[in-house]
């Protein structure tokens, strides 16, 4: 696991297959579909609040260009695309350098694609079973109204 921001494997230029003012893409050394594809800001931080907002802003530019360009490109066609990123070793993030993964989808890659990203928490992605659970519990509607308070302020 890659610990130390002078170990990041995603600094090596040779790879970036596209920047931009403050960001990069390279292709993902373990992808999970055909086109994984890893977008990372240019300063090697852990976290994304290690960004200033124009970085932030160029970053999240080059992942949505990089989304369009492998869905013109690709053959066969993505029929749709999971997003994201694991910030935090709890959330999976394993190098300390924020990427995030655009990872083109295919029909078929999975028997049962429902929920997603939710599916990285097992039994979360299972919408018949969860849509028997009440999903706004009062604790649930107690954090919705500290969050909303705290963004109007």
């Amino acid at each position: 696991m890659h610990t130390r921001m002078t170990d990041s494997p995603f600094t090596d230029k040779s790879k970036w297959w596209a920047t931009n003012w403050e960001a990069a893409c390279l292709l993902s050394a373990w992808p999970v579909s055909c086109g994984h594809t890893l977008v990372v800001p240019k300063k090697v931080v852990a976290r994304m609040d290690g960004l200033s907002y124009r970085e932030s802003e160029w970053l999240m530019k080059l992942v949505f260009d990089t989304k369009n360009l492998l869905a013109l490109t690709l053959d066969p066609k993505p029929a749709g695309f999971n997003i994201g990123l694991n910030e935090g070793i709890a959330a999976g993030q394993t190098i300390m350098h924020v990427h995030w993964h655009v990872i083109p989808r295919y029909r078929g890659d999975v028997s049962n694609p429902a929920g997603g990203v939710r599916n990285v928490i097992p039994g979360q992605g299972d919408y018949a079973r969860l849509s028997e659970l009440k999903m706004f519990t009062p604790e649930t509607e107690q954090l919705h109204a500290v969050l909303r308070d705290k963004w109007h302020r």
